[in-house]
């Protein structure tokens, strides 16, 4: 007898079927399930995935943000300006909320 695989992927939901021959256009259900999981917006209705992108665009921004402070810094230790690691205390204590 021949056995069928019987497929539906949908956004929040992967359901399958397993079907088997029992005579000519003739089919058995053996097996079927659906399998669920959470759904693809939050309660106000926006994309997680659109969510973890920005979460992911502002990590990337703010790790820019340190490198370009390590490298000015650096920049300063090699004129004698400040030391790197003065540079570093100055950013540390630095009370200036919006730079």
């Amino acid at each position: 007898m021949k056995r069928i695989l019987a497929v539906d992927l949908g956004i929040s939901s992967f359901g399958y079927a397993i079907l088997e021959e029992s005579g000519a256009n003739r089919y058995r259900c053996i097996d079927n399930s659906v399998v669920m999981r959470d759904t693809p917006y939050d309660n106000d209705g926006n994309s997680k995935q659109s969510l973890r992108r920005s979460h992911s665009s502002m990590r990337s921004l703010n790790e820019k943000r340190k490198r370009r402070v390590r490298e000015l810094a650096r920049i300063f230790d090699s004129y004698g300006l400040l030391s790197y690691e003065e540079c570093r205390r100055v950013r540390r204590e630095n009370k200036i909320i919006d730079k």
